[in-house]
């Protein structure tokens, strides 16, 4: 061989050596750069599936809330304006001395429907949309502190 093929073949695969070494350092940049997007895209459905799940508690507290509003509204509230409407017949009927204990149970029963009342109101998503947060927030605080 000669000095010339030696060079010749010597400057060659340095060449191959360096475009191989090129090309090792693509791949590896492209692997690098197709890891960086798949851990952004895993982040992102991560952050959408917890963005979703916070909806869902949301949207399950607002309808709990909202039916245990309509069941105070609807059911206790009725039972108790009849049991106070029952206690007003039984006060005009009754002797003198239980007349007072009536008028309080009376006043008791009256507190009691307010406060279901006022309860249910706050409760009720749509009731605080109506009469905007801050009314809702004085509402329940005066229910609150009576």
């Amino acid at each position: 061989m000669s000095e010339a093929t030696s060079i010749y073949v010597l400057v060659l695969s340095m060449l191959l050596f360096t475009v191989f070494a090129v090309f090792t350092i693509l791949y590896i940049a492209l692997q690098k750069k197709k890891q960086y997007r798949n851990s952004l895209e895993k982040q992102e459905m991560e952050h959408r599936f917890k963005t979703q799940l916070m909806r869902s508690k949301l949207e399950v507290q607002e309808q709990t809330l909202k039916n245990l509003s309509a069941e105070l509204h609807d059911n206790i509230a009725p039972l108790l304006g009849l049991a106070k409407m029952q206690v007003t017949v039984l006060r005009d009927n009754i002797a003198e001395d239980w007349r007072s204990m009536s008028v309080e149970t009376a006043a008791m029963i009256d507190e009691a429907i307010q406060g279901v009342r006022g309860m249910s109101h706050v409760m009720n998503g749509t009731y605080i949309l109506r009469t905007g947060l801050a009314e809702s927030v004085k509402k329940d605080m005066v229910r609150v502190a009576a």
